[in-house]
């Protein structure tokens, strides 16, 4: 699925309205686009726009979206994947550490 420039805007623009109306603001988006160059192009023309809009690509070492980061945790979770490498890479720990700056760069942290 393609996500598009004006989808983009659209979304963001009735999230400010939303946020406005419950007296809040709108600090930063994170995006999490496939690592590939359509993803990093996608991401590129966004910041041109919006200054706020953060780059959060899950690890190479998992796959090129988070989709692949969630089902190597998921298997990790399952006790399903066994090999040397899928331990060594610790996916749910790599999936916490970006959670994590997600949460501390918009103050959610717990």
């Amino acid at each position: 699925m393609d996500l598009k420039k004006e989808v983009f805007n659209s979304y963001i623009t009735k999230t400010v309205e939303q946020l406005q109306k419950e007296g809040r603001t709108l600090k930063t988006v994170a995006l999490g686009v496939d690592n590939d160059e359509a993803g990093k192009k996608f991401v590129k023309e966004i910041q041109a726009k919006f200054s706020n809009v953060k780059y959060c690509k899950p690890s190479e070492k998992l796959g090129k979206d988070w989709n692949d980061t969630l089902k190597a945790y998921r298997k990790m979770q399952e006790g399903k994947a066994k090999s040397k490498e899928t331990t060594r890479t610790l996916p749910g720990q790599e999936f916490e550490k970006r959670s994590a700056y997600l949460r501390r760069d918009q103050g959610l942290e717990r």
